[in-house]
């Protein structure tokens, strides 16, 4: 198989990974901010050998995604293949009213689900936002969910209450009650993330009469996967896992 660069460019950061014979290598994620980008960009994928072909989902607006296509093409004379939404692909339909208007990153991890999950399956991204993607046994996506990631959560509330700016978080988080406010902001967004999660598996479990299967993803997985009853397994290679399958059926 010839390398394939595969390129997730989140709201905050870039995740990615060289795709080749021996399989998914995973690179060092890194923030886009647009003053640094191209140092960025130089400083993880300066020394690796030119891929074959490079596939990107991007998310984060069109000038991050020029910078990256341009730097593509100078270091490699490479064309970048740029993902886009469909109506359906590879067995998954998708549910929104106006396809195209559901995020490509969304679209991608639901493309890369069958992969690693049996059908029923609920897809919860943990990252800036908190996306929750649901799927019926036949393929067909249902809709979703979207909230403030926790660090949003928390950013919105101490910039919005005066007499909590000041806070700095908790070194450990719990969802028992707290007794200073830092901690109570921090458990209480945590709480919020998991009720809602929890909300959803069983509802779906319920309406789909059988156990669904649920994968986390984004950054924030770990940290709200520990306290879950309901069972899950984290895997962050969806999106990238659909974006091989969107370039492989271009």
């Amino acid at each position: 198989m010839k390398s394939l660069l595969l390129l997730d460019v989140g709201n905050s950061r870039i995740k990615w990974a060289m795709e080749d014979d021996q399989g998914l290598h995973w690179g060092e994620p890194f923030c886009h901010a647009l003053e640094g980008l191209q140092a960025a960009l130089q400083g993880a994928w300066g020394d690796l050998n030119p891929p074959a072909a490079v596939a990107l989902s991007n998310v984060a607006g069109a000038v991050v995604e020029s910078l990256i296509i341009a730097w593509v093409r100078s270091a490699w004379q490479k064309e970048v293949f740029i993902a886009k939404t469909g109506v359906e692909a590879e067995g998954i339909i998708n549910g929104y009213r106006q396809p195209q208007t559901l995020g490509v990153d969304r679209w991608l991890g639901l493309l890369g689900l069958q992969s690693v999950a049996s059908l029923p399956a609920i897809i919860v991204d943990c990252g800036t936002a908190i996306t929750i993607d649901v799927v019926d046994p036949l393929g067909r996506h249902q809709g979703g969910y979207i909230v403030p990631g926790l660090r949003t959560m928390q950013a919105a509330l101490t910039r919005n209450a005066h007499a909590l700016q000041s806070l700095e978080g908790p070194a450990m988080v719990t969802l028992s009650p707290a007794r200073e406010s830092a901690g109570g902001v921090a458990a209480g967004c945590l709480l919020a993330a998991v009720g809602l999660i929890e909300r959803v598996y069983h509802q779906e479990c319920q309406q789909a009469d059988s156990p669904a299967s649920m994968v986390l993803m984004g950054g924030d997985a770990d940290r709200i996967g520990t306290h879950l009853t309901a069972p899950f397994k984290i895997d962050q290679t969806l999106i990238l896992r659909g974006l091989k399958r969107a370039f492989l059926s271009r």
